[in-house]
């Protein structure tokens, strides 16, 4: 991505590791970037900022030389010219990672946030993601334009992390639609706290 103007990227290896020695033992590398989400496409009011990315371990094929194979060589970051960044990398198979689920923890905000909705706008069906900080009872509640409500769902008690919701408005007709999610945590003095998002419905 670095090609793009838009990022700026960092590579540092670990220990005894080097490049283009297929005959020692790597101990790993370390990767930064910073990216501008503007320049790449994404809008200014993106949600929190949380971005989630994917990765590919491409080492099903094989060279003639079985030292050549994928997994042996340098790959490099590259964002596609025809839509939003797509960084890709290929990872050490032998690598474990341990300690994910005490990272993962770490990373969720210490309070209620609603990711957004997509497809936004949508029809017939959207799926909202949201982020709960800490154990409680969930309750989605669904309104009109003008602030009718439609639709209210209580959810079972959800454990703190990232949830996806599938809300259906087959039966809705076109127009805005807001959503308001109300956590009753556990942990707060058992006070309500909540996040409302829009979204718009298309037929």
């Amino acid at each position: 991505m670095a090609d793009s103007g838009y990022a700026e990227w960092a590579v540092s290896l670990k220990g005894a590791t080097t490049v283009g020695n297929n005959s020692d033992v790597d101990e790993g590398y370390q990767i930064e970037i910073k990216l501008d989400l503007q320049g790449l496409g994404y809008p200014a009011d993106l949600g929190d900022k949380l971005l989630f990315g994917g990765v590919m371990l491409a080492d099903g094929d094989s060279f003639d030389d079985p030292l050549a194979d994928y997994g042996t060589r340098t790959w490099a970051f590259r964002e596609s010219d025809w839509g939003p960044a797509a960084a890709w990398i290929v990872l050490d198979p032998s690598v474990l990672v341990v300690g994910v689920e005490e990272e993962n923890t770490a990373l969720i905000p210490d309070k209620l946030q609603i990711i957004g909705n997509y497809p936004n706008p949508f029809n017939p069906s959207t799926k909202i993601k949201y982020v709960v900080p800490e154990a409680g009872e969930v309750t989605l509640e669904f309104f009109n334009a003008i602030g009718e409500r439609i639709l209210s769902e209580k959810i079972n008690t959800q454990k703190a992390g990232i949830f996806e919701y599938n809300f259906n408005a087959s039966r809705l007709a076109s127009g805005v639609y807001f959503y308001r999610i109300i956590l009753n945590g556990v942990n707060k003095n058992n006070s309500d706290i909540s996040n409302v998002g829009k979204m718009l419905l298309l037929k």
